[in-house]
């Protein structure tokens, strides 16, 4: 028989999605006259006597600022719609702001210093400032891609649906591995020993289980088994192996991914092969990552030798057929 495998097509929607979290990534703030409740007002502060007036020897700062969308109490956040520069409102920080770390850096109180953050305040607006997506021009190309490197909104549309495909492909792909094992799956049909399985996974030094959790998960591990022999029957009949290299580079791209999250982006080569070698002494992580490539040369061998049926597919198509699931 034959598979689908889904080509989804970029559209309009999809390009346009991007091409804003792009604008407004490299957006920039902008004066205005009135706030409308979005934007970032900068002005002084300056703390209250229990009276109204200013208070002796209070806290006073100047040019801090602060998101309106960030004030928690509604009815505080209400006085600051439809102001103009020049206005002072009058407001208590606490009830408005109620995380103490974030409060006390917008009242620029120094770590130690505790001073005593009591009742209203009165802040003076200085200017009002709004997030604006940036234009989509030279400035914009050169600055998410370096000087020169797009030269018109030709060649930026291109970069973006170059970009977009290249998710596009992979989410195909991550359909056909979900359809292929489940096709696998109910194809192919030998029963799994469960007293043996239910012993083996009471035994097993991996699974610390108690007796009633294997029942309730049965139907999970029984699964995970079947695909397990299905994927070693292709295995082996196709003699598919990892070598020691494989497994130290894929150590070393998840290594490399973990420490960008962390916005770590220059590890020097010798620390990561170090890292990565370390990882690869570690039996259980050799394993993981070795199943784990393993199991990807099966998809892709299955991928490359059964019979594909491509469909062309828009994206909002393509969503549809997961909410089925």
């Amino acid at each position: 028989g034959t598979m689908d495998y889904y080509n989804v097509q970029v559209d309009d929607h999809l390009f346009n999605l991007y091409q804003d979290s792009y604008t407004t990534r490299f957006g920039f703030y902008r004066n205005v006259e009135v706030s409308e409740g979005e934007e970032l007002l900068k002005g002084d502060f300056i703390q209250l006597d229990p009276d109204g007036k200013h208070l002796d020897k209070g806290i006073s700062v100047v040019d801090t600022k602060f998101l309106i969308s960030t004030i928690k109490d509604e009815e505080i956040k209400k006085k600051f719609i439809g102001i103009k520069i020049g206005e002072v409102i009058v407001f208590d920080p606490k009830a408005a702001f109620p995380n103490a770390t974030d409060l006390k850096a917008m009242l620029k109180i120094e770590k130690g210093k505790e001073s005593t953050i009591e009742n209203d305040f009165e802040f003076t607006v200085k200017e009002i400032l709004l997030w604006t997506k940036s234009e989509v021009n030279q400035e914009l190309f050169d600055k998410m891609y370096g000087k020169d490197v797009v030269n018109s909104e030709e060649e930026f549309k291109a970069k973006i649906t170059e970009e977009i495909s290249f998710h596009l492909e992979e989410d195909g792909y991550f359909k056909f591995k979900a359809d292929i094992k489940e096709k696998l799956m109910s194809d192919i049909n030998f029963e799994v020993d469960n007293d043996l399985l239910k012993r083996w996974l009471l035994e097993s030094e991996k699974i610390k289980l108690e007796k009633e959790k294997i029942e309730e998960d049965f139907p999970h591990f029984e699964k995970d088994l079947k695909w397990q022999i299905i994927k070693d029957r292709i295995i082996e009949k196709n003699e598919l192996k990892v070598s020691e290299e494989e497994v130290i580079d894929s150590i070393k791209e998840s290594l490399m991914m973990q420490y960008r999250q962390y916005g770590l982006t220059n590890i020097p080569e010798d620390a990561l092969d170090k890292y990565s070698r370390e990882f690869y002494e570690n039996k259980e992580e050799r394993h993981k990552f070795s199943e784990k490539i393993l199991e990807d040369k099966v998809y892709f061998y299955l991928k490359n030798n059964v019979n594909l049926n491509f469909v062309e597919i828009t994206h909002g198509s393509f969503e549809e057929l997961f909410k089925v699931h």
